[in-house]
């Protein structure tokens, strides 16, 4: 996949580990996950979860928005990603082809289709 996708978590883990069981059969593209300052108790969660999903598990250094995006894409300036893909867990592409047809309108530079 030519993008990856960005969750961003606060005491919610519950809803990544369903989704993940859910399309657990669609080729889906990495995950990064980013914890907004979550309790103690669900921030272990999240993080097992993500590592026993190989699902990168990020801690957030401020909970704003503007922060956040700018924490992912300093980030991402280590890898070959280009494009993110910006999810609430609560928020899920239902069609199993969704994450092809994006990566396929990243190919032929029509990003237009999602609002890019």
């Amino acid at each position: 996949m030519n993008y990856k996708i960005l969750f961003t978590s606060k005491n919610n883990y519950d809803l990544l580990e369903n989704w993940i069981k859910e399309y657990s059969n669609y080729n889906i593209p990495e995950i990064i996950n980013l914890d907004l300052g979550s309790s103690p108790f669900h921030y272990k969660k999240g993080k097992e979860i993500c590592c026993t999903n190989q699902i990168e598990f990020i801690e957030a250094n401020r909970t704003e928005f503007q922060d956040n995006i700018k924490q992912i894409f300093t980030h991402l300036k280590k890898s070959n990603c280009y494009y993110l893909l910006y999810l609430h867990q609560d928020c899920f592409p239902i069609e199993k082809e969704t994450f092809k047809k994006i990566d396929n309108y990243i190919v032929n530079n029509d990003l237009s289709k999602y609002g890019c």
